[in-house]
């Protein structure tokens, strides 16, 4: 990330700003959006209260300075954090063990907000949050086994995906 950690702007703007700005991006962003330089300076300054940065801008922002920083920044506003996650078809070939895994951490954050949202955990909320932590663990383990597998093979041998997992991560299908 550019300039500060994204928890240190005040708001969108100053976001957008100084990733441009610590980049050098400005003008390429105002060519790209048929501004001049100047106006776009003045619509990036959080300190102008007369004109303000669109926020159907900030993507275009972020691509020209490929700088993720107002997206953390907008996360962290709402309680989120964001994680890149390898595209598909690129030269990791567990990009999909990985997305499951992140499901699953999902899930786990999920169930402990529902049951800490009356601040009393009762039998059936632990019981179901457990559940939640096991199947967590049990895919952290098939990645990492996949991943085990893959030591080296050649790059086009290395697997795609895992094998489907059943009730352990031990006694998996092959």
């Amino acid at each position: 990330m550019a300039g500060k950690k994204s928890s240190q702007y005040s708001n969108l703007t100053e976001a957008c700003h100084d990733t441009l700005t610590s980049r050098g991006k400005t003008n390429q962003l105002a060519k790209r959006l048929g501004r001049t330089p100047t106006t776009l300076s003045q619509q990036l300054n959080p300190n102008v209260d007369y004109t303000h940065f669109d926020a159907d801008n900030v993507l275009p922002a972020m691509e020209e300075a490929n700088d993720d920083t107002p997206l953390h920044w907008l996360a962290e506003q709402r309680g989120y954090l964001c994680v890149h996650v390898v595209p598909a078809g690129s030269d990791c070939k567990l990009e999909f063990e990985l997305m499951k895994s992140s499901k699953e951490f999902a899930d786990v954050v999920c169930t402990y907000n529902d049951i800490m949202a009356d601040g009393v955990v009762d039998q059936e909320e632990s019981v179901r949050f457990r559940k939640e932590a096991r199947e967590a663990a049990a895919q952290l383990l098939a990645m990492a086994d996949a991943v085990d597998a893959a030591v080296d093979l050649p790059k086009e041998e290395v697997p795609s995906s895992l094998p489907r997992m059943s009730g352990t991560p031990t006694d998996r299908e092959q």
